[in-house]
């Protein structure tokens, strides 16, 4: 009977907000400055409504906190980070941000051991959750983090964080292919913003990066002449990787198959791509 009542307990009910979380209008459209990307934290289920799922970045910098049925939205600088949602447990997500674009990801719960857990679901290329949907947000309650309390709030929390980082990154490196994917924003994954509430103009129609329309770059050990339906692992220099079988290949690249949608590795990008059969 207690069991049951938790579960009542976490799957219905008012969101539980902290002080430092406020609520404001979302009139306002998303919108990323020209030297920053804006990275927007959507939790749209009430379930586990009473359970915080904390945010913070690879620095151990609390972000904010998302709460049940809302989002909340960070300006970063561009490159390389990672973001790590944590309750009972820990999720990570790995970001390569351009400037001026608004990036999406969900914060979804699941029922953890004693409580709700929390994993990270980017919205990125060949995915259903690409291009976001305007819903998600406008069905969603705006928060705003105040910084200032939030650090003082959360400032005898930085052993958690760190213990936290540590098993998110652990977890990391048990990602591969279709969940290594779920995990991973890149550069094109961004979204210009519009002057429509919580909405975005359609996706960029090419990556921000040339792609050579050369053989693999000196260093590389990609290899070339794929046979259709070849299961390959491609690992870019970014440190992403790829599992999937290959569609076709061309001059610029090879186009996989990743059972979330087709991925073009370009030879320019790729560190390696290697049938898997060659890995056994």
């Amino acid at each position: 009977m207690r069991t049951l009542a938790l579960l009542v307990l976490l799957a219905s009910g008012c969101a539980s907000v902290p002080k430092y979380m406020r609520e404001v209008d979302a009139k306002q459209p998303l919108q990323a400055p020209a030297d920053r990307a804006l990275v927007v934290f959507v939790r749209s289920s009430a379930f586990g409504w009473a359970v915080r799922a904390h945010v913070m970045d690879d620095q151990e910098n609390f972000l904010g906190t998302a709460i049940a049925g809302g989002h909340f939205s960070v300006l970063r600088p561009p490159g390389k980070q990672k973001f790590v949602v944590w309750s009972e447990a820990a999720d990570v997500l790995v970001a390569d941000l351009a400037p001026g674009l608004v990036y999406f990801v969900e914060v979804n719960p699941a029922m953890g051991l004693m409580r709700a857990r929390f994993n990270f679901r980017a919205s990125h290329r060949g995915t259903d959750l690409f291009p976001f949907k305007a819903e998600y947000i406008e069905g969603t309650s705006r928060y705003e983090v105040d910084a200032q309390r939030a650090k003082a709030e959360t400032a005898d929390d930085r052993d958690e964080r760190r213990e936290m980082l540590a098993a998110g990154n652990e977890k990391l490196r048990e990602y591969a292919g279709r969940e290594l994917a779920e995990h991973t924003l890149a550069p094109d994954d961004g979204h210009a913003s519009v002057g429509v509430p919580g909405t975005v103009a359609a996706p960029l129609s090419a990556p921000p990066v040339a792609i050579s329309a050369q053989a693999p770059a000196p260093g590389s050990t990609a290899t070339t002449g794929f046979k259709k339906g070849t299961l390959v692992r491609a690992k870019l220099k970014s440190g992403v990787s790829w599992i999937g079988e290959v569609v076709t290949e061309t001059s610029q690249g090879v186009l996989i198959s990743t059972g979330g949608g087709t991925q073009m590795i370009s030879f320019a990008e790729a560190q390696s791509i290697e049938p898997m059969e060659a890995r056994k």
